[in-house]
């Protein structure tokens, strides 16, 4: 997995060079790379991580980790072990054994009911070997044809500078610097955005429909306004950091090492990785039989769950500005905090949003996250940012930012509820907002 994570990363960095010339030592990889994927029926492989982070002012934490894997790279099956541990006791991770099936994963059991008591989920129970993710909202077959259509696409990105990679007796030497890794990153972002259309075709997210150009170019110049002015602050934020890698292709093997160094005010991160892929004429890979199926809405349930609620959302719920209560269904109920209108838009305290979603928000402190799952969707907003992540994909972007204030989060209610659907209606004579 971690080779397949690793090639996605230097695919991103490296392969969106087609404008130079086929001797330069960035295309020559390119090419290179494309032929594994294109003539390799089969491969197994062995990957070996260390990964140190460490926050100011607390011990640093090593984790390590040794995968193995087998692929059939024509029904796009694979077959991975992994193993993790830490010179941290509190971090005791079980064996991960996954397998893959197109867009499928088999996780064994013992490492779901890890996650599971780690999210709260402790009253799971699971008598079968393995649970089986199954996707059922992929409009697409993820096999090699898939992956093949999507280094073609990141192929044509242009980046408006040189890749730093050289190739000497066969050996390809790459370094970006915090700079480089940032322009590629916007680079990538503001290429997906221009070419939609195309990029949605492929992941099958909207199989068939054309995004009208001026819709492009909205999303283009939103995305320049918002994160623009921000690309130097990140350069700044992260000088000193650095990636490297060092790649060897032979007829049936493939090798490479990096190291990803993140230098911040915030965090230090560094990832060094040892993976090598082996050519094989066929391998056989049997599915587990003992599994338990989980499909996305099964997920979603799974997660309201958890999180508790009433699980039916009020049909009309009315909070007003510098008022303690508010109404739902005709009831009135009290909050220890009144809404207040912050840059032209009506903030709520977000714990007493139950009876808009008809479930409680989930408050993550760590990351200063809001979450809610709604009409079988997970969104998802962060203090001090204005955007909304749906399902961990899509991004919605609002005019005003959650915040907390004196202990409690706000968020501005009427642009969540318009991200999921919800109508409401504004009354400006009484400062007050209804949903319905």
């Amino acid at each position: 997995m971690q080779k397949r994570v690793l090639s996605i990363v230097l695919v991103v960095m490296l392969l969106s060079v087609s404008f130079v010339s086929a001797e330069t030592p960035a295309q020559s990889y390119w090419e290179q790379l494309k032929t594994i994927y294109e003539e390799w029926t089969a491969m197994d492989g062995e990957t070996t991580l260390e990964i140190t982070f460490n926050e100011p002012g607390e011990a640093s934490k090593t984790f390590n980790v040794h995968m193995t894997s087998a692929s059939n790279m024509e029904d796009f099956v694979t077959h991975n072990v992994i193993e993790v541990t830490s010179d941290d006791l509190d971090y005791e991770i079980p064996t991960i054994e996954m397998y893959t099936q197109g867009a499928n994963i088999y996780l064994n059991t013992e490492i779901v009911m890890f996650f599971a008591e780690m999210a709260g989920m402790g009253d799971l129970v699971l008598e079968e070997d393995f649970v089986k993710l199954e996707n059922t909202q992929a409009q697409f077959n993820l096999d090699a044809n898939f992956l093949m259509q999507v280094l073609e696409f990141v192929e044509g990105m242009e980046i408006g500078f040189d890749i730093n990679m050289t190739l000497e007796d066969g050996v390809y030497e790459l370094t970006l610097t915090s700079d480089e890794m940032i322009d590629l990153l916007n680079a990538y972002m503001i290429y997906v955005m221009t070419n939609m259309d195309e990029f949605t075709e492929i992941t099958g997210q909207t199989a068939g429909m054309d995004i009208p150009e001026e819709d492009m170019e909205e999303a283009l110049a939103a995305y320049n306004e918002m994160i623009g002015p921000m690309l130097e602050e990140a350069k700044k934020a992260i000088e000193g950091s650095y990636y490297t890698a060092t790649t060897v292709f032979e007829e049936d093997t493939y090798t490479e090492n990096g190291e990803l160094v993140i230098v911040s005010p915030y965090f230090n991160l560094t990832v060094t990785t040892e993976s090598t892929a082996n050519k094989l004429e066929s391998v056989d890979i049997e599915l587990p039989t003992s599994v338990k199926v989980y499909t996305d809405e099964d997920l979603t349930n799974l997660m309201i769950g958890n999180m508790g609620g009433t699980g039916t959302a009020a049909e009309q719920v009315a909070f007003a500005v510098g008022e303690t209560t508010y109404m739902a269904d005709g009831q009135v109920k009290t909050m220890d905090v009144a809404p207040m209108i912050i840059d032209g838009r009506l903030m709520v305290p977000v714990r007493y949003l139950e009876d808009l979603f008809g479930m409680t928000p989930e408050w993550d402190a760590a990351s200063k996250t809001v979450t809610v799952v709604y009409n079988d969707a997970v969104y998802q907003m962060t203090i001090d940012s204005n955007i909304i992540t749906v399902n961990a994909m899509t991004q919605i972007e609002m005019d005003t930012a959650a915040v907390i204030i004196d202990g409690r989060t706000f968020v501005p209610v009427s642009r969540f509820a318009n991200a999921m659907g919800i109508e409401y209606t504004w009354d400006a004579a009484s400062q007050t907002v209804m949903f319905q």
